[in-house]
């Protein structure tokens, strides 16, 4: 399992470090922490890049709410598994 820091991972989905921080915020997206020397660093991992890229293009070509979009096209493969 690839991880990528909020940088990495937002370059990678195409939308900003802080839009994806806010998403990890309002629990739309796990939240994941590790170690770098003294800083406990946020990273995101391949499964959840490629979720939420589904969820922009949901956004994009159905025009749901970002809400809407993540509760059917990533929550709930997460509870699904």
């Amino acid at each position: 399992m690839e991880l990528y820091t909020l940088a990495s991972a937002a370059e990678r989905i195409g939308c900003t470090p802080n839009r994806l921080k806010v998403w990890i915020d309002k629990g739309y997206v796990p939240e994941m922490r590790i170690q770098m020397g003294k800083v406990r660093a946020r990273v995101v991992d391949e499964d959840s890049i490629e979720k939420i890229r589904r969820v922009l293009e949901a956004t994009e070509q159905l025009g749901l709410t970002i809400q809407g979009a993540f509760s059917r096209y990533f929550n709930k493969e997460v509870n699904d598994n």
